[in-house]
């Protein structure tokens, strides 16, 4: 017979599998991919920010800040690997 999980750890599982699925993208190429990418999630998500159930909007405020900072580490991550990419190969 299967063991119930507990509340914390199906609450845990829930947010591991939730999290890489609303972080999908599409294919994307170049170093700065999925800084455009993002912006993409952020407007497919807007229309919760006004959604009637709090725990929606809840989510939708979530998910967009953790999306900013995507977009930040991706951005500092892109800029990192291009300058890395020219000081061990040079510019041409």
């Amino acid at each position: 017979m299967a063991r119930q999980a507990s509340g914390a750890h199906r609450s845990m599982r829930r947010t591991i599998v939730a999290t890489p699925a609303q972080t999908m993208t599409a294919v994307v190429c170049g170093e700065f991919g999925h800084v455009a990418a993002y912006p993409r999630k952020k407007v497919e998500i807007a229309p919760w920010l006004t959604d009637p159930r709090e725990r929606v909007k809840k989510f939708a405020e979530d998910r967009m800040i953790s999306l900013d900072r995507l977009i930040a580490d991706e951005q500092r991550w892109a800029e990192q690997d291009v300058e890395m990419r020219k000081r061990t190969y040079g510019d041409g």
